[in-house]
């Protein structure tokens, strides 16, 4: 390993505790607060963080349209293969399954859009506005950040969706994604980025971070004013 490959490894590191420790500071992810959630609250949960995950193939779409990168090409495509998992449960159908332990039909949200509301849908804008922003080598690195984001959140998701309650098969979406290695996929393109402009992978990084933190505390948000609309 050569220096500069040390350098993107310590740096990888360091943001990845760093946004930990935010994540640890949130509200959402309090095992008290999750465990006095209502059936409403987890309801509305599931309804809204649907979209929070299920646009991500505009990110894709977007990166894989506007890169002169083969090897990025191939990454975005084995990315949407592995969202469709060959004659398994897609993702998508694995998060029905967990909309299922809620008796949530999301079966037509697809088309509907119903609980699309503007916070989230402000979560998804700010990522393609990035990517359109910015060039290459900034939307290598955001989507490297994001990918990254899957081994941290998802064991931090696995445990919420177990302290609201939820058993056997609509755990599966958070096990998988808690599971996949997306990110090292990325680690050699990126290394190119970091070779030529590091400041393009601090600043995808920032970016991701930020608006991750921001999805939470919506999210966060989102329960609390749900609960009060319920009980007036």
């Amino acid at each position: 390993m050569n220096y500069k490959s040390r350098k993107l490894d310590e740096f990888v590191s360091e943001w990845k505790e760093s946004y930990l420790q935010r994540v640890k500071l949130l509200e959402l992810f309090n095992k008290n607060i999750a465990k006095s959630l209502t059936l409403a609250q987890k309801k509305h949960f599931v309804k809204i963080f649907y979209h929070a995950r299920g646009k991500f193939h505009d990110f894709l779409w977007y990166l894989g349209s506007n890169t002169q990168s083969s090897k990025v090409k191939k990454i975005v495509l084995e990315n949407i293969s592995e969202e469709f998992n060959g004659s398994a449960a897609s993702h998508e159908e694995m998060y029905m399954y967990f909309a299922k332990q809620f008796d949530v039909d999301l079966s037509k949200e697809f088309l509907k859009n119903i609980y699309y509301i503007d916070s989230i849908k402000k979560f998804n804008e700010n990522h393609i506005r990035y990517l359109i922003e910015h060039d290459d080598s900034y939307r290598i690195a955001a989507f490297s950040a994001y990918e990254k984001l899957d081994n941290i959140d998802y064991p931090v998701l696995l445990e919420f969706a177990k302290e609201i309650g939820v058993k056997g098969k609509g755990l599966i979406f958070f096990k998988v994604h808690a599971a996949v290695e997306h990110f090292e996929a990325t680690q050699e393109i990126l290394a190119d980025v970091w070779e030529k402009n590091p400041e393009a992978v601090k600043s995808g990084f920032k970016f991701i971070e930020n608006n991750q933190i921001y999805l939470w505390e919506t999210l966060s948000k989102e329960l609390k004013e749900h609960e009060k609309c319920q009980t007036h």
